[in-house]
């Protein structure tokens, strides 16, 4: 039987990733009544308050080894949920960051864009792992990342902001949430980030490092006059809602399983508390790349290939095969398919499995239909169908996928 506890929150209440995180803690403690909880400030002042609260456990956000060493000083387990920095002894629950990067960069390499960029402060744990990991494929296909950091100095164009261009920024450098700073980012780096994007070559594809970043990007891009998706598409993390909704236009963001990971948070402090061991990292997967306007682009020069993955795109849930591909676009089947590939990087075939298994990525992860359910909405014949492609795409079965999506 659950015995008291009181459980203090240190996490700052923010649209998107932080809300939701919260809200997953939140309702972890729903099935703890006989725990006491108490938020509290992101300040050491408020934190002296907490003193004399004498907390058994401590959930918080630590956004710098400041504020991390003094919650160490209360004595109390640490799970922390924001992966900013590294600190002995405090057990971190969050995404795992590097797979981010990865989606990103293979999602962008899809649409066939080849100027790739990535913008966001990377003075964090976090923001690391998705930079370096959005690099490793971005090296593996030979192709150049035109990279942009605000807390660096004000630097020339892209000409120096080549492969591996940004060095890391020192430790103590400051964040802001895109409610509190956007006039202060147009003040303070609007003209050069402007002129940043202007000088991308065309089309390019940009990994915001979250939804505030690619907010503020957007709002560059409008700025200057630069279309969005046809000159330059966007892509941000973690799909606050409304951040994305309100981009002009509404912004394609990677979907992380933020109240999972708050759940989850709640789930091992229990552990520590009653001296349980528990893993000093648990990462869980990002989602899926939940698609807007931002990104709606194919930077395909060959009208043929296009044409069939405008095709297959919009018709993958009726179940069509390459040959009804072939019949809506006027070219030899052995061209199109040599065309396919070479600007694609799939066959015709490999796309329209790739395409049937995101569909039913998405109807596991936003709805309780049943399997056979969802393999006829995705365009496959059975449900024992659905499994072998979805294994064979993904490496994991439907039900596992979805379990990972679900608060446990």
């Amino acid at each position: 039987m659950a015995q008291n506890k009181r459980i203090a929150i240190v996490v700052e209440l923010a649209v998107g990733y932080r809300e939701a995180v919260v809200r997953g803690l939140w309702r972890f403690l729903q099935t703890r009544p006989l725990w006491e909880h108490q938020g509290c400030e992101l300040h050491v002042g408020e934190l002296n308050a907490l003193r004399n609260w004498k907390p058994d456990g401590i959930v918080a956000g630590l956004h710098d080894i400041k504020l991390g060493r003094a919650l160490k000083r209360l004595n109390a387990p640490i799970i922390d949920v924001y992966n900013c920095v590294e600190l002995p002894g405090v057990v971190q629950v969050g995404i795992d960051d590097a797979a981010v990067g990865d989606m990103a960069a293979k999602y962008l390499l899809s649409l066939g864009l080849k100027n790739l960029a990535l913008v966001g402060d990377c003075s964090t744990r976090y923001a690391l792992e998705r930079r370096d990991a959005f690099l490793k494929i971005l090296r593996a296909e030979d192709l150049e990342c035109y990279q942009w950091d605000p807390t660096q100095k004000l630097r020339p164009p892209v000409e120096n902001l080549r492969r591996g261009g940004a060095s890391a920024v020192p430790p103590g450098s400051h964040t802001f949430s895109a409610t509190a700073w956007s006039s202060r980012f147009r003040r303070q780096w609007g003209d050069a980030v402007s002129q940043w994007i202007t000088d991308l070559p065309k089309p390019a594809g940009i990994f915001a490092l979250n939804d505030d970043w690619a907010t503020m990007i957007v709002d560059q891009c409008n700025h200057q006059s630069i279309a969005v998706p046809e000159q330059v598409a966007i892509l941000g993390v973690d799909n606050a809602e409304l951040l994305c909704q309100m981009g002009r236009p509404p912004l394609s963001s990677i979907e992380t399983p933020a109240e999972k990971v708050g759940w989850e948070a709640g789930v091992a402090l229990e552990k520590l508390m009653e001296g349980k061991p528990v893993s000093s990292r648990q990462l869980l997967q990002p989602v899926r790349v939940v698609e807007r306007q931002s990104t709606n682009i194919l930077a395909i020069d060959d009208p043929d290939v296009t044409s069939a993955i405008r095709f297959i795109q919009a018709n993958v849930h009726r179940g069509i095969g390459v040959r009804e591909v072939l019949m809506t676009v006027p070219s030899r089947r052995r061209t199109l398919e040599m065309s396919f590939r070479k600007s694609v990087g799939r066959s015709i075939l490999d796309e329209i499995q790739r395409l049937r298994v995101e569909r039913a990525k998405m109807l596991l992860s936003s709805t309780d239909l049943k399997l056979s359910i969802i393999a006829q909405r995705s365009g496959f014949r059975s449900a024992s169908r659905l499994c072998r492609m979805f294994h064979q795409v993904s490496g994991e079965t439907p039900a596992h996928f979805r379990r990972r999506g679900e608060l446990a």
